[in-house]
């Protein structure tokens, strides 16, 4: 029997990273472009369903919540993507915005913000104490 591969056509596509699932526009799309902003990190990121580009402002604390594996308050948990949202929706539509952060994610920003000196250590060690004391060990 001959084994035909079907997307012999395209497959140069997928290798090379073009395709429909790439590219310039896809990547416009779903990047959110971050800046530091007073009190945390600012996204910029476009709706899905309008193209309305929102600022999302990810606070401080939130990451700090985050890093730990919790769920930030007003926050919902993507399970598929594993990963957090937040409840925020576009300014025009008033659907979700897409903005995704890991854990990992978190942890990542908190490292930003203590080395660029606009997180306190202390703070955030005294926050992971009582962030791990609430949770009693259950994490996300």
């Amino acid at each position: 029997m001959n084994e035909r591969d079907h997307f012999d056509d395209v497959r140069h596509l997928v290798n090379s990273g073009t395709g429909v699932l790439s590219g310039d526009g896809a990547d416009e799309q779903y990047r959110a472009a971050p800046s530091r902003e007073p009190g945390g990190i600012g996204y910029q990121c476009r709706c899905d369903n309008c193209g309305l580009t929102s600022k999302i402002t990810i606070s401080w604390d939130e990451f700090i919540i985050g890093a730990n594996q919790q769920l930030p308050p007003n926050w919902q948990y993507q399970p598929r993507f594993g990963a957090m949202t937040p409840n925020v929706g576009c300014g025009q539509c008033r659907a979700m915005v897409p903005l995704m952060i890991t854990p990992d994610d978190c942890a990542k920003q908190v490292r930003v913000g203590v080395n660029s000196g606009q997180l306190d250590p202390a703070y955030v060690a005294q926050a992971n104490q009582q962030i791990q004391a609430r949770a009693g060990g259950h994490r996300r």
